[in-house]
């Protein structure tokens, strides 16, 4: 299906305005952005869980949508954060070296691939690595969770305790 680049503009502003106006209300800090892996894999399910337990409201996007996030981002005040699933972790480093107005409060890559750059020390973003099988030997600091099924490690994320940290 061909969407048009002024289509997915406009959906990204009405993105935004929604996000900024939910993010003032008290239940929630601001939004985050979630990137799906390739062929569109990702648990929706998980992604709203993670979202909701850090008071943030989930905006899912294809990996592909890069440029819906930048206008998203330029459109939209106060606290935002970056989350890749898979193929999604290269889009949220890309976003994030575009350097868009603000950077965001945390990224988190949960699944990259061994040989994508999740690395954010250079960036000076607070972030999160969760690794499966297919992250193993990844330079990036982070988490290996070499018994969780790369369908299944959204979810288990969510039964972690953790922080995000620079």
């Amino acid at each position: 299906m061909f969407v048009s680049f002024r289509y997915l503009c406009f959906v990204a502003l009405f993105l935004g305005v929604c996000a900024t106006a939910q993010a003032h209300d008290k239940n929630y800090r601001g939004f985050i952005i979630g990137f799906t892996g390739l062929n569109e894999a990702f648990d929706d399910s998980a992604f709203t869980t993670f979202a909701r337990d850090r008071r943030l409201i989930p905006i899912k996007l294809s990996w592909t949508q890069e440029s819906v996030a930048l206008t998203l981002i330029r459109n939209s005040q106060g606290y935002y954060e970056l989350y890749g699933f898979s193929k999604g972790a290269e889009t949220v480093k890309s976003v994030v070296r575009r350097r868009v107005g603000r950077l965001p409060g945390c990224v988190t890559t949960v699944g990259a691939y061994r040989t994508t750059n999740v690395d954010f020390r250079p960036d000076r973003v607070p972030f999160l690595n969760f690794f499966d099988a297919s992250g193993r030997g990844n330079p990036a600091p982070g988490l290996f969770l070499d018994n969780v099924g790369h369908s299944s490690i959204q979810s288990h994320i969510n039964q972690l305790d953790f922080e995000c940290k620079r």
